[in-house]
């Protein structure tokens, strides 16, 4: 798929299910789809001692973990779901670099 196409809904289901099935390019559309929102996130933690590259490489973490435990039968829209995720592993990450300085 492009790079910069814009995904429809639908697209990104489909995406999210396959990559759930196993399919590692849909996984890599999506978080390639999604990596300058996790980029923009990950802009409101600098300054917390860790790099930008770290916190966005933390932040593509949540957001793989987010792909793989999604279930839009709950009725979430993903990027509201996928924000707590990148969040929680932003955060993880700058909790674990406080308890090791």
């Amino acid at each position: 798929m492009e790079n910069n196409k814009i995904f429809t809904l639908e697209e990104i289901f489909e995406l999210i299910t396959k990559s759930q099935a196993g399919d590692v390019e849909a996984k890599k559309s999506l978080i390639q789809y999604h990596t300058r929102f996790v980029s923009s996130v990950a802009k409101r933690y600098l300054g917390n001692g860790l790099s930008f590259e770290e916190l966005q490489e933390n932040g593509l973490e949540g957001l793989s973990h987010a792909i793989d435990v999604f279930d839009k039968s709950r009725g979430f829209k993903f990027v509201p779901y996928a924000i707590w995720w990148i969040r929680q592993s932003i955060l993880q990450a700058l909790k674990h670099k406080d308890i090791s300085n």
